[in-house]
Parts: C-alpha cells; sequence; structure tokens
C-alpha cells in the first residue's frame, strides 16, 4: 500500500515500486505476482476475500518469476528470530537467476554473485567451520597491520624531522612483537585468573610500552607521549576493527 501511494505522489517512479515489489516476493513478504490479465495485486492489508484468494492446487501454469520446482511454500525467513536468512534465502539474493528470477541490476557478472552467494551460505550452514577458517587468516592480517601502524606513526610525527618511514616501520615491528609475545602469555595465564583480567593486564602493559616508545625513541614529554599514545590508541581501534572485518569475509569467501 506504501508503494502505491508513493507512486501516486510521485515520490516513485513504477519501474522502482517494481522492483521493490520483486524483492519482496523474492522473501516471501507479499504474495507472488498474478497471471498476465488477471486482475492487480490486492491491498496486503485488506482481508483477502474467497475472490482474490487463488487456490493453492490450482490447474494454472506457473508463475513467470518462480519456476516449478519452487510451487511448494515460500522458504521460511524469519525476520524476527534469531535465523534471519536460509542458504537458499542467501543464494536466492545474489543469484536470483538460478530461481527463475529478474537479474538485478549491478555491475557484477553472474558468476562472482553465485560465488559469493555459495560461500556465505555455506558459512551460514556451518558456522564452526567458517570460524576455523577466519582464524586461519588472523596471523596474515596481523602481519599487514605491521605497516599500517607504522604508517598512523608517520602521521602522528608528521612534522618532526630526522625520522624517516623505515623508523616507523622499526617501532612498529618491535612494539607487534611485543604483542604477540604477551598475547601468547596472557592466553595461558587467562584459564588461571580469568579472560577479563587478563586481556585487561594486556592492554595496560601495551599501552605502558607504547608511552615509554615515545618518550624512549621519540625523545617526547610525557602529556606529549600520553596523547600521542591516546591518538594512536583510538586510530588503531577503527583500523584493528576494518582488520577484523576483513578476517570474517575472508574466512567466508576464500
Amino acid at each position: 500500500q506504501n508503494l502505491e501511494e508513493a507512486v501516486a505522489d510521485g515520490d516513485l517512479s513504477e519501474e522502482a515500486a517494481e522492483r521493490a515489489r520483486a524483492t519482496l516476493r523474492r522473501f516471501g513478504l507479499i504474495p507472488e505476482a498474478p497471471e498476465a490479465g488477471a486482475e492487480a495485486d490486492p491491498d496486503p492489508a485488506a482481508p483477502e476475500t474467497a475472490d482474490s484468494a487463488a487456490p493453492e492446487d490450482a490447474g494454472e501454469a506457473p508463475d513467470r518469476f518462480i519456476g516449478p520446482q519452487f510451487r511448494g511454500p515460500p522458504i521460511d525467513v524469519d525476520l524476527g528470530g534469531e535465523n534471519v536468512s536460509t542458504p537458499d534465502s542467501i543464494r536466492r539474493f545474489f543469484a536470483p537467476e538460478d530461481f527463475n528470477e529478474p537479474a538485478p541490476e549491478t555491475i557484477w557478472p553472474l558468476p562472482v554473485r553465485r560465488y559469493i552467494g555459495d560461500r556465505i551460505a555455506e558459512a551460514q550452514a556451518d558456522p564452526r567451520s567458517w570460524l576455523e577458517r577466519a582464524a586461519n587468516w588472523v596471523p596474515r592480517i596481523m602481519f599487514v597491520m605491521v605497516p599500517v601502524y607504522a604508517l598512523l606513526l608517520a602521521l602522528v610525527y608528521a612534522w618532526r624531522r630526522g625520522f624517516f618511514f623505515y623508523d616507523h616501520l622499526m617501532v612498529s615491528l618491535h612494539l607487534h612483537s611485543a604483542l604477540f609475545l604477551t598475547s601468547a602469555v596472557v592466553l595461558q595465564l587467562s584459564g588461571l585468573i580469568g579472560a577479563g583480567w587478563a586481556w585487561l593486564a594486556m592492554i595496560v602493559y601495551s599501552n605502558v610500552y607504547l608511552y615509554k616508545l615515545h618518550r624512549v625513541v621519540y625523545a617526547r614529554g610525557r602529556i606529549s607521549s600520553v596523547l600521542r599514545t591516546m591518538t594512536l590508541d583510538v586510530l588503531y581501534f577503527f583500523v584493528l576493527s576494518f582488520g577484523m572485518i576483513a578476517v570474517l569475509l575472508l574466512g567466508a569467501l576464500a
């Protein structure tokens, strides 16, 4: 009903409204489109009457968007529950052509979309295997973080002469080596003192270590070192967040 009102008010074109209806039909949120020559879809909010309700096993030709193999009940997608999507609905979203539906308006070719849909559907069906593959990418992403952190150091010391990217890279490598060693110790201690206390100690240690780097390597004052440590913490948090998202995506797609 909202789509029809938007078209009538001129806020939405008929073509855009039809694409929206096709997306809603894909997930079974509105009834399927009627056959050619049939009356228009009734108001979804209006009560269904005997004339408007189509028999489930009528001997008519199947809808032109849904193949005969999908004449059963629509895929169960519970938007209010925990399972938002099923493997078939994920594949249907990325490659609707495989389900006899119109191709989406995108520059991505069908083989690429089909591959992405298959891998995400597999990750949804087997989350444990997905997380195991993602864990294999963590060391590689953290190796990439070393030059990235060097760039952040170069950013906060952009006006300081006498330091080049090579110097910042050595500092970043030294810092990450210490953090990796500390992480191994924390993993062992987490079973004794609790994971929360262990990782809190890790955070405190890493910031004290970084503060000492600013004081010793870059010869900065106390206040300047504290401010740079806090700035790098914020910047590195966002960079590391994107890195973890990349880990999850690579675990599903690679």
